[in-house]
């Protein structure tokens, strides 16, 4: 999840945590540093409103190393979005607008990767309690090139029927086949199915 300032993230993680509750494995211990946002979190995930009983584990600030698989996993993620960037011939001046989209690409991606834990090979996401998400059917080249439909109802005669984009990523809440397209020239991606393919 991306916030715009750290004081956003209590609320967000609380659904986040009480999904996982319901539908995946409960949240049992939170490790973390003692910044103000993560002392919110814990006063809020014991308050009457949300009664999840997890423990928090509060790291030093500046030491990493005690919670480094996660900080480590961070810093994979951006290299891997990084890295389909540059994959995909993103010209530099575009590069900091789509940052995020490429990011969570690889995150959704990361989730399908294939590992062995206590002698069972599964993807990481069923190991983690789930099921194969919908768009690990419909995987398409991250910085692949597509066209999509943005005529709407009323649409001027004279208006742009469609625009060229890439793919940017999945689109786990919508059917598999829908798609994140990045228009770098507009500035804004389009969570659409009608896409056709260049290749």
């Amino acid at each position: 999840m991306w916030f715009d300032k750290k004081s956003s993230i209590v609320e967000p993680i609380l659904e986040l945590f009480h999904e996982w509750g319901k539908k995946v494995n409960p949240v049992k211990v939170v490790r973390c540093d003692n910044a103000g946002e993560n002392k919110s979190l814990e006063t809020r995930l014991k308050s009457n409103d949300w009664k999840i009983p997890a423990t928090f584990e509060y790291t030093p600030r500046n030491t990493p190393q005690y919670n480094h698989l996660a900080e480590l996993k961070i810093h994979l993620a951006c290299n891997k979005g990084r890295s389909c960037m540059i994959r995909a011939n993103v010209p530099m001046k575009y590069r900091f607008r789509c940052f995020v989209l490429f990011v969570e690409a690889a995150i959704l991606l990361d989730r399908l990767v294939v590992v062995e834990i206590d002698g069972v090979t599964k993807t990481r996401i069923e190991h983690f309690g789930g099921e194969l998400p919908k768009y690990a059917k419909h995987l398409r080249t991250t910085g692949e090139t597509g066209v999509v439909t943005i005529k709407t109802k009323n649409w001027a005669v004279v208006k742009d029927r469609a625009v060229l984009c890439m793919m940017a990523g999945c689109c786990p809440q919508l059917e598999g086949d829908c798609y994140k397209m990045y228009d770098p020239l507009r500035d804004v991606y389009y969570e659409t199915r009608d896409v056709i393919w260049f290749s």
